[in-house]
């Protein structure tokens, strides 16, 4: 079972309790971010692994939507570190930081429908970013990017199975 550890959300943070919006309550944060992420992968838009990730965000942050990064439940010194560093990256350029409750489940909810096409190596989801699609943001990613910045408390998405 993934382990929960409170993280930031973009520039600003989100509460990890079950969320509700008065002003839209038709919005769940936790099955939008799946749609989100459904429909960034069907498009082509997701990137997956820490070094790729990396690279992208270095060379052109300006296309980055949001990283997505699961809470750590390894305690590798490494990979902390260079999650650190991402985060600040991410900070420094406002791109919209997400953790996610588990790395199966993001596993899950990307690799699967794809599996056949992918290779064992290629699944490093230790961070995993969002481009922002040539006709820019859809009206479902803005809801969503709006949600993590206006909540003021940490928040780690609980991606439904």
């Amino acid at each position: 079972m993934c382990r929960h550890r409170q993280r930031l959300c973009g520039l600003q943070n989100i509460s990890l309790d079950t969320m509700t919006f008065p002003e839209d309550d038709s919005m769940d944060i936790h099955k939008t971010f799946r749609e989100v992420m459904l429909q960034a992968a069907d498009k082509g838009r997701v990137t997956a692994g820490l070094y790729t990730c990396a690279r992208v965000l270095q060379m052109a942050p300006e296309g980055v939507m949001m990283c997505v990064m699961p809470v750590e439940t390894e305690h590798d010194d490494l990979v902390h570190m260079q999650h650190v560093l991402i985060e600040a990256h991410c900070r420094e350029h406002r791109i919209t930081l997400v953790k996610v409750d588990c790395t199966l489940k993001l596993e899950q909810l990307l690799l699967l429908p794809v599996s056949a096409q992918r290779k064992p190596k290629d699944n490093d989801l230790s961070c995993v970013i969002v481009q922002i699609a040539k006709e820019g943001k859809t009206q479902l990613e803005r809801k969503f990017l709006n949600r993590c910045l206006k909540h003021p408390d940490d928040l780690v998405i609980q991606i439904p199975a």
